[in-house]
């Protein structure tokens, strides 16, 4: 009984004496082994107040922001600091806002996202919800929108975020104009006004007194938003801020074009921006061709409007472009670094966690042979960590199918954005030949919109399809065929379609120039093969072949005068058709008769670029 109570008391010295030893160590290996962003290296004033000035610069000489910003990501990438990393690309989610673009936008804030962790500050939080809130107005959710600006609006106020209070009034003041509740619009800019002067944001409250002006015209209070517009004009002026002087500019110039008498003061206010065109952003240059094919237009000088509008088409199409052209080589590269990080962390994770086992199997060594229950307490321990492990990988992978279903819903936004601006294209040219005498130059413009509305046709099946490089000919043709049936059909005149096509699926870069040619061969046969007949047959037939493929229109009209070349005919349809025959690699032939007319066209599938 003696030996067993003084076993028992060497056992609880022991145990007390290891028990110490584990709380000194566990300090110790704590400060060791810590977390990603434990430590973060500082970021200096100088730094801090060069982004604040970048939010002025970016309204002010968007270009030279866009340098300076592109400096401070790489200066990010050598820092191993979170919140400044997320800090910068918040300025760059501002930049392509600025620009509205929206797409690229969204990638800055997920970028940011994925770069948070449980140490981020409040303010860093609170600027990502805000961002987000921007993304969901520019999808067009706007009730969300709202939600999300009053909720990041609570803590900024609570915690005196104030340059961001002013930027959210400016956003709900914009909300507000979309829903055309101009009053409480107006009262959120005025705040804003307030606040940016308050804080030395003079740029941005130039910006506030545009948006003002804009709402305060919606109104048709027009004195009013005139002297808004003014009122910046002078601020820039003021300032020497050219970019600015000549957004005020061209925002009068705009209005006067709705004001009775103002023609010739848009006039004059369109010269004085042509004068700065040099230092004009690409939005406002839109706007100053938009105000002169409308102030053309009102003189009655059709064929300088008319050039102005292609302007503004060109000029529109390069903005799209520039907007997505690197989008998927940019989610991928977030998708590579998120597989990475992955990769990186479960490396850092296993490291740490044998150091961690190995430490403690030397600490808790004469626990475990002294007390039973702490080799159960450790192993339910250990037990825990690894399910907070499995947690934490399931985790990284839903951020990973997260990112993959991002990436095909960008992609999908981008063919039905080209599908749009096909469609928009396709409208002002219906629009154009109503107003067109000549009935050559009117057919002319109809032709053209049937050749857009071909391609536009492609876009649309891929932003239906689950694929979103191959199209389904079957589909496309029903569609297409569908489409010039109505076009040139009418309840006097009946010419059927038809359709003949095995289960053909083929890449993009070939089917636009096929569903061009098919569009040229259809629209000659209704206009050439069927003279004043009320019916006819055309039908329309692809086929596979050992080395490519076969098309066969064939028509039951007039045929052709026994004199007439089609292979050497100089119209403008047969010229698109021979060079898109080349671009296919193919070869032509045909054969007539006063049976109709059949061509034959040998092709092969290009390969993707």
């Amino acid at each position: 009984m003696i030996n067993l109570k003084n076993r028992t008391a060497q056992c609880r010295k022991v145990f007390f004496q290891c028990l110490l030893c584990l709380i000194i160590a566990t300090p110790l290996f704590a400060q060791k082994y810590q977390f990603r962003g434990a430590e973060r290296a500082p970021v200096t004033a100088k730094i801090e107040k060069r982004i604040a000035s970048l939010y002025e610069l970016i309204i002010t000489d968007i270009q030279t922001a866009e340098k300076e910003i592109r400096e401070l990501e790489k200066l990010a990438e050598q820092n191993e600091n979170n919140e400044f990393t997320i800090d910068v690309l918040m300025l760059e989610a501002e930049m392509y806002y600025a620009h509205a673009d929206f797409v690229h936008m969204k990638l800055s804030v997920y970028q940011a996202i994925s770069w948070k962790d449980e140490e981020t500050g409040d303010y860093f939080n609170a600027l990502i919800d805000y961002y987000m809130a921007l993304n969901e107005g520019s999808r067009g959710n706007h009730e969300q929108e709202k939600k999300m600006l009053e909720a990041v609006m609570s803590k900024a106020r609570a915690n005196k975020y104030d340059f961001l209070e002013a930027r959210l009034h400016r956003s709900l003041g914009r909300h507000y104009v979309q829903q055309e509740d101009y009053s409480k619009a107006q009262d959120h800019f005025a705040e804003a006004h307030e606040l940016f002067l308050e804080l030395g944001y003079v740029a941005h409250a130039f910006d506030v007194n545009i948006s003002r002006g804009i709402a305060s015209f919606r109104m048709e209070d027009y004195d009013r938003a005139l002297n808004y517009f003014h009122q910046a004009r002078n601020e820039a002026q003021l300032r020497n801020h050219e970019t600015c002087y000549g957004n005020a500019l061209i925002s009068i110039a705009e209005a006067q074009l709705f004001i009775p008498g103002g023609l010739d003061s848009a006039w004059y206010y369109a010269g004085e921006f042509a004068k700065r065109k040099e230092h004009a952003d690409e939005r406002d240059l839109l706007h100053y061709y938009w105000t002169l094919e409308h102030y053309y237009k009102q003189k009655g000088q059709m064929d300088s409007a008319y050039h102005y509008l292609d302007k503004v088409a060109q000029l529109d199409s390069r903005i799209i472009k520039r907007m997505n052209s690197s989008t998927n080589k940019e989610i991928d590269a977030v998708f590579m670094r998120l597989q990475n990080e992955r990769k990186l962390e479960d490396e850092r994770n296993t490291q740490k966690n044998f150091k961690w086992i190995f430490g403690s199997i030397g600490i808790f060594l004469l626990i475990l042979l002294i007390i039973l229950w702490v080799v159960l307490k450790e192993k339910s321990r250990y037990s825990f960590v690894l399910m907070s492990q499995k947690d934490e990988i399931l985790h990284k992978n839903k951020q990973i199918d997260a990112a993959l279903k991002e990436k095909e819903l960008l992609l999908k936004e981008i063919h039905h954005r080209v599908k749009n601006n096909l469609q928009i294209i396709s409208s002002m040219l219906s629009l154009q030949s109503k107003n067109i005498d000549d009935e050559k130059a009117r057919q002319a413009i109809l032709e053209g919109k049937e050749r857009i509305q071909a391609i536009a046709l492609i876009h649309q099946r891929l932003y239906h399809n689950e694929a979103f490089a191959t199209i389904r000919m079957k589909d496309y043709l029903d569609d297409l065929i569908e489409q010039l049936g109505v076009s040139y059909n009418d309840r006097h005149r009946q010419i059927k379609l038809v359709l003949e096509t095995n289960d053909i699926v083929l890449n993009i870069d070939t089917v636009v120039p096929l569903g061009l040619i098919i569009c040229e061969l259809t629209t000659n046969a209704f206009k050439y093969a069927f003279d004043d007949q009320l019916k006819g047959r055309l039908k329309i037939e692809i086929r596979q072949e050992e080395e490519g493929y076969l098309l066969y229109v064939k028509d039951n009209g007039i045929g052709m005068d026994e004199n007439f070349n089609l292979l050497e005919s100089n119209t403008l349809g047969m010229e698109i058709v021979r060079a898109l025959v080349d671009q296919l690699e193919g070869s032509i032939s045909y054969r007539t008769s006063e049976n109709g007319t059949a061509i034959s066209i040998h092709f092969k599938e290009l390969k993707n670029r």
